[in-house]
């Protein structure tokens, strides 16, 4: 994945796991949508068969990399359902990172980015 990004310094602004860690989504901070009136005017089908973008969604964090502007975005598996919960979307996402939480038991003590930088994401 980062074969065409060398990096000079250390920590790197980049991290990766293997195997991926688990982690909860707030799937609220994670997609941003257009700003609806809470779901007034659409259709039923709309409602049962659309994706549900709300909540919290079980997820895998592969790999954090911090941006220019010294933010963290993960790298997320995500199991995405429709608002009837009949159907299921597998994606992976940019996450930022007050979207993810990881699982406790996974995080040995460090951040989620593998150290104990004070601007890596908790």
């Amino acid at each position: 994945m980062f074969q065409e990004w060398p990096v000079r310094h250390t920590p790197e602004p980049r991290k990766t796991f293997d195997p991926p860690l688990p982690v909860t989504i707030d799937l609220g901070r994670a997609f941003a949508r257009t700003p609806r009136s809470m779901r007034q005017g659409l259709a039923l089908r709309v409602k049962a068969e659309g994706i549900a973008l709300i909540g919290d969604a079980p997820g895998q964090l592969r790999v954090w990399i911090r941006t220019t502007a010294g933010d963290w975005i993960g790298l997320c598996d995500i199991e995405l359902h429709t608002g009837n919960g009949h159907g299921t979307l597998h994606v992976q996402q940019w996450c930022p990172s007050n979207a993810i939480t990881p699982d406790a038991d996974h995080t040995g003590g460090q951040t989620a980015a593998g150290h104990r930088d004070r601007d890596a994401p908790a």
